[in-house]
């Protein structure tokens, strides 16, 4: 699930570059086709993952390494089970 998405270790909350806003919009909009985006800011990052605010409501994690696509999927089925 992670594509080809940005590092983003190198920036501290600044807004999210038109590059990677580009491609965060498709990747959410693959899982949320009926979710319009139009702002995305960088809630936070950690080493494994960044957080994107929509609106400033709704938070979405995305993997920035493909060994955090498991511990992502691992922490959904805890916090959801059965969603």
């Amino acid at each position: 699930m992670r594509g080809d998405l940005p590092s983003p270790g190198h920036r501290k909350k600044n807004p999210v570059s038109s590059n990677e806003y580009g491609l965060y919009k498709v990747t959410i909009g693959k899982c949320f086709p009926d979710l319009v985006v139009d702002s995305i800011k960088l809630a936070s990052e950690g080493l494994n993952d960044l957080a994107l605010a929509i609106y400033d409501e709704l938070v979405f994690r995305l993997p920035n390494l493909d060994e955090a696509v498991a511990k992502i999927e691992l922490e959904a089925t805890l916090l959801c089970p059965g969603c």
